[in-house]
């Protein structure tokens, strides 16, 4: 354990899931409670959750995967990562 607990690349990965897990923890917490406040009622909720849901396949399928295909891995990610940022 102390030789995982020294490498700082699998720390990084490991943080990140850690952060990831608890954005989306908050998130499946926080957003039916806002959607709830803000008069739409729990059996309409798939009315914001599927155009989401369809809209990240797109922007996914559409920017992400190609960029990883052609190499830009790290590009790809940044991106990933400023676009999570600015949806919370």
């Amino acid at each position: 354990m102390l030789d995982v607990l020294r490498r700082p690349d699998l720390l990084r990965l490991n943080d990140g899931a850690f952060v990831l897990h608890g954005v989306q923890l908050a998130m499946w917490l926080a957003v039916p409670t806002l959607l709830v406040r803000t008069g739409l009622p729990q059996g309409q909720h798939w009315q914001v959750y599927l155009p989401v849901l369809v809209g990240s396949f797109v922007v996914m399928g559409g920017s992400f995967l190609p960029l990883q295909r052609r190499g830009y891995v790290r590009a790809a990610v940044l991106v990933s990562a400023a676009l999570m940022a600015l949806v919370q």
